[in-house]
Formats: structure tokens, sequence, C-alpha cells
């Protein structure tokens, strides 16, 4: 639809997000130029290229130009919550402070709780150990505001008893844990797994297959499995 008609601008954001979605940065940074040369200042492909931008490594470029977003659109909720994310790539505890300062200003603005801005802050709480917070943000990786970036779980274990909700742990049954994060992520949560096998008891992990041989050497009491496969 893009190609048919390269000017209209809502096929082109429809094509930008899907692009987003795919990390296909060097060509949402080709559609965005392509547009801001008809309209320098429109928002949407402007957040896009710096996107694009802290995608492709470039976290300096991306910053200072959402410094230029910002000229035309003070405190707006999604300037600072990128730029809080560069911060936050490099330095969890800065990274928290600026999620906080973007947070109140879009409270002050809105009158509302921006839940995409929480849920990128979640893990970086976690990092600097503000656990009851960080927690409390990282279940709504299921909202429907965090959309495709949240958390990806299985449709099975969405509605699937969650052990963490039980009053009381039966550890003659099974608990199943399965990742749902990339790799830096995983390590960060498997810190609490010793904890996880001494109350659950009987657990089966879910992981992909490059995890699988550190898991079981790490865990040899814990049963392995991966995506529709479980292991003798």
């Amino acid at each position: 639809a893009h190609n048919l008609d390269p000017q209209d601008i809502e096929t082109g954001m429809m094509y930008t997000n899907c692009l987003l979605d795919l990390a296909k940065s060097d060509e949402v940074l080709k559609v965005c130029d392509h547009f801001l040369e008809i309209n320098p200042r429109h928002r949407m492909f402007r957040l896009a290229k710096a996107s694009a931008l802290r995608s492709l490594g470039k976290a300096s470029e991306s910053f200072l130009y959402l410094d230029e977003i910002a000229k035309d659109h003070p405190d707006d909720h999604v300037v600072m919550r990128m730029q809080a994310d560069l911060i936050a790539d490099r330095d969890s505890k800065s990274g928290v402070v600026l999620y906080d300062h973007a947070l109140q200003k879009t409270v002050e603005k809105t009158g509302r709780t921006d839940i995409p801005l929480c849920w990128n802050m979640a893990l970086h709480l976690l990092r600097t150990r503000e656990f009851e917070r960080g927690w409390k943000y990282w279940e709504l990786g299921f909202d429907k505001e965090v959309g495709t970036m949240g958390r990806n779980l299985p449709g099975l274990l969405k509605i699937a008893k969650r052990a963490d909700h039980q009053d009381k742990i039966d550890t003659d049954k099974w608990t199943m844990i399965s990742v749902e994060q990339g790799i830096g992520d995983q390590v960060l949560f498997l810190s609490a797994m010793d904890q996880a096998i001494e109350e659950f008891k009987k657990v089966i992990f879910v992981c992909e297959s490059r995890m699988a041989p550190i898991i079981r050497r790490s865990f040899p009491v814990i049963e392995i499995a991966q995506p529709g496969i479980i292991e003798a």
C-alpha cells in the first residue's frame, strides 16, 4: 500500500509501526526521512526515527534528536519515556530517576498514569532492588496499552492457575516455569530459581533449546522442557 501511494501519511504511519515491530530499523529511517521531507515537524515520524536510531546503536544521536522534538512538544510523555529508556540502557539507577520525573509530569498533564512508561521502568526497578514497585509494574506487561512489547506467554499459560497467586502451594503437583523475555533478562531472573525450587519442589522449566544445557547443569533437580516437548 505504501509503494502504491508513497505520499499517503496514514498508510505510511501504519507501515512504519509494522517495521518497528519487526525491528527493521534501516527501513524505518528511509520511510521516516521520506515523510519528514514532506512535513519536517511530524511528531510520529520523528519519534519513530528516534526509536530506529536507538535500535541501530546510535544512542547519543537518538537522545539529541528527542531533545529537538521536545522543543516543539514540551513535556511530551513519549519523548520523556524514550529518553529515560536510553539512559536506563546504560545506568538503571539514573534511568529510574528520569522515569519518575516523566511519570510525575505525565500525571500532572493528563491526570493518569502512563502504563507503557511504568512497564519500561519495571526491569530497572528490579535491577536497583526496588522490588515492591518493580514487581507491581512488571504485571503491567499484560496490559493492552503495552501491546506486543509486553509479556508474551503461550495461551495455555495465560489461563492456567498462577502459583504465586495461590494461598497454599501443593508441592505434590507440578509447577511450570516459562521464560518470556530475552536471554539477558532470563539470566537476571534465574537468580531467583533456587528459591523457586525450594518453594515449589516439583518444577518443570520451559526454555529455549540454547538455554537448556545451562539450565540442566545449573539446576539438576528440575525437569527441562522446550515448547511442545518434555524431555525424559
